[in-house]
């Protein structure tokens, strides 16, 4: 196969023209029909807003994307790319090959950090999006749309709206979009008397352009993201690339063929996906399989029926989603020291059989990736688990976004054992007792045997006083982990972001090593900005989370011992240039070059660049 690779052009380059488009790339995951292999990833992009001829449309990005985009780190969500329609064909795919790869640019490799943050807490609506011709069997969709409405949204039901207020403990609502032509959540449009021709991207798309007022209502009306649900006639008529529904990381929508429209393990899987989820794997009797967390359902083991299984997500799926952030507890093992915990189960938790102090979920912190440990008791609402039940389960998870892997279900008296954990002794997780009552209690020791190794191959994070963990001033996301999910993170912001009075490489033993702690970081983007444009980007790139503004000055270059202070207008948070807040002081200051290339154009509030920055001057 032909390696190729993206190219980059500035983040502020010329403005887009009528023989392109800009879209955000978002990874694909799906879930395979029950007993299936993994049916792997797959790229989406979606549209950038402000283009009214693609505006919402997704392409399937085909071909060796994986040379093509070898360079840079997808998960976040947050990678743009410039994509002339020449390359786009008649099934909404962008072909990656030799040829169109130089014609591809990416404008924006995701190296700032804008970390897709979709919201775990709060409202969340649906837009349902039902299309069928219900005169013909092939491009029918089986259920109406009061019954989706209902298998969907209806409390009384185990669905996806039930599930994720009981699994949260009612912080994440699920709700019905609201808009004129939306009933109960759901919207019904008449299939295209070609729809059986076409894949399920491509009629996702048709749906969009056809519904566009509709979508931009129920947009307005939607407490933050609207989430979209296309529900479509079964993979007999649509194609649906091996998958039984389709949803994007970090994104907003979901693909889902007709039968399986009702099943709570498609539906919760699908937005899980849109939250940011990974899948959950594990052992089965068939081996290992990405799919095989019986105690998930970002695995594939729930029960594939409308009424589905009476479970949530595993200990490191609920971890992330801080549903439960006061109980849990981070543990970092000491040589000769036996830490002893107790868990509760979740369903004591929400059924309010449990203290306020007491623990649902340990993470044991200090070896190269996190383990997450809970008491899986199959009860409540957990009691239709179907992995592992009333069993102590160790999940390893990287970060929020990566997949997740059971290292071991353990009953009373068993123990787990990771040899050189962290280079610093051997783990030991033992299961002392099991008490049934009210609550329920599990007791675990967990030790480090065998003394700390040498020092070179050994490391602990550094933990600040009364912190769980350490992470850098950008706020508790970007802790540790975050730093060891990418080979480059260490490199770029590890000598920068002091949190705790130390940096990234200081703190994070998977950055010990790299540059001393006083270097300024990595320019961003690697090369050298062009010229400033003639006009601004359609639209400039969105900071989340948000960054605050510098707070302490910063010295200028010119004025020896004092100190220059940036330059605010009245009523203002924070001085940026004409194309917007993101351009901030900053962000001129993030790369040495962006001062010599804009700092005398685009003024804003009466001032450039170069007269409202300190370095800038």
């Amino acid at each position: 196969m032909t390696m190729f690779k993206a190219t980059k052009e500035s983040l502020r380059g010329t403005a887009d023209g009528i023989d392109h488009f800009t879209c955000t790339v978002k990874i694909g995951d799906g879930v395979p029909l029950p007993g299936s292999e993994d049916i792997g990833e797959r790229l989406f992009c979606l549209a950038d807003d402000g283009d009214e001829f693609i505006h919402r449309q997704v392409f399937d990005i085909v071909g060796d994307y994986e040379s093509f985009f070898s360079q840079f780190s997808l998960s976040s969500g947050n990678v743009r790319i410039k994509v002339p329609f020449d390359v786009v064909n008649k099934q909404d795919e962008i072909l990656l090959n030799e040829d169109s790869s130089k014609s591809i640019t990416i404008i924006d490799n995701g190296e700032d950090r804008r970390l897709q943050t979709i919201p775990k807490v709060g409202t969340k609506r649906v837009l349902v999006i039902r299309v069928s011709d219900d005169n013909d069997n092939q491009k029918k969709v089986k259920f109406s749309a009061n019954e989706l409405s209902n298998h969907i949204f209806n409390m009384n039901n185990n669905n996806l709206a039930t599930i994720y207020n009981q699994c949260s403990n009612g912080k994440l609502q699920i709700k019905e979009a609201i808009a004129n032509q939306v009933s109960r959540g759901v919207v019904d449009i008449k299939a295209p008397s070609n729809i059986c021709e076409m894949n399920f991207v491509q009629v996702g798309n048709w749906a969009t352009t056809q519904l566009a007022s509709v979508i931009d209502e129920a947009e307005r009306n939607a407490e933050g993201v609207l989430h979209k649900m296309f529900v479509l006639p079964n993979n007999s008529c649509v194609d649906f690339r091996q998958g039984a529904a389709w949803g994007q990381v970090y994104g907003d929508t979901t693909w889902i063929q007709s039968w399986c429209s009702s099943y709570p393990i498609v539906q919760v899987h699908e937005l899980g996906h849109n939250l940011g989820f990974s899948h959950s794997g594990g052992e089965t009797s068939n081996g290992f399989r990405e799919y095989g967390d019986g105690n998930c359902y970002m695995g594939n083991r729930a029960i594939w029926d409308k009424e589905g299984s009476d479970m949530c997500f595993n200990s490191a799926k609920m971890w992330h989603m801080q549903w439960f952030s006061d109980h849990h507890r981070t543990i970092v093992p000491e040589a000769g020291k036996v830490q002893e915990v107790e868990l509760v189960s979740l369903a004591d938790l929400h059924d309010g059989r449990a203290d306020k102090n007491d623990d649902l979920i340990i993470r044991i912190q200090g070896g190269d990736k996190p383990f997450y440990i809970n008491y899986n008791r199959a009860k409540g609402i957990n009691q239709g688990v179907r992995g592992d039940p009333d069993k102590i389960v160790i999940t390893e998870q990287k970060t929020h976004s990566s997949k997740s892997i059971i290292k071991a279900a353990l009953s009373q008296k068993q123990k787990y054992i990771e040899n050189n954990w962290g280079g610093q002794g051997k783990l030991v997780v033992e299961v002392t007792k099991i008490q049934f009552g009210n609550p329920d209690i599990a007791t675990i020791r967990i030790s480090l045997e065998g003394g700390v190794l040498e020092e070179e191959d050994g490391c602990v994070d550094y933990i600040p006083n009364g912190e769980d963990e350490w992470y850098d001033k950008d706020g508790p996301y970007y802790n540790c982990d975050w730093y060891a999910s990418e080979s480059n993170h260490c490199e770029i912001y590890g000598s920068s972001l002091q949190n705790f009075g130390k940096v990234a490489n200081q703190a994070c033993c998977a950055c010990k090593g790299n540059s001393s702690p006083n270097p300024p970081p990595t320019p961003r983007p690697t090369q050298a900005p062009t010229p400033v444009p003639t006009s601004s980007p359609t639209a400039a790139p969105t900071k989340s989370p948000t960054r605050a503004p510098t707070q302490a000055p910063t010295p200028s270059k010119n004025d020896g011992d004092e100190k220059c202070v940036d330059y605010v207008p009245n009523k203002q948070a924070k001085w940026f240039d004409s194309d917007g807040s993101y351009y901030d002081c900053e962000w001129y200051g993030s790369s040495p070059g962006f001062c010599k290339a804009y700092g005398n154009g685009l003024k804003n509030f009466g001032k450039t660049a170069k007269e409202a920055c300190c370095v800038c001057q």
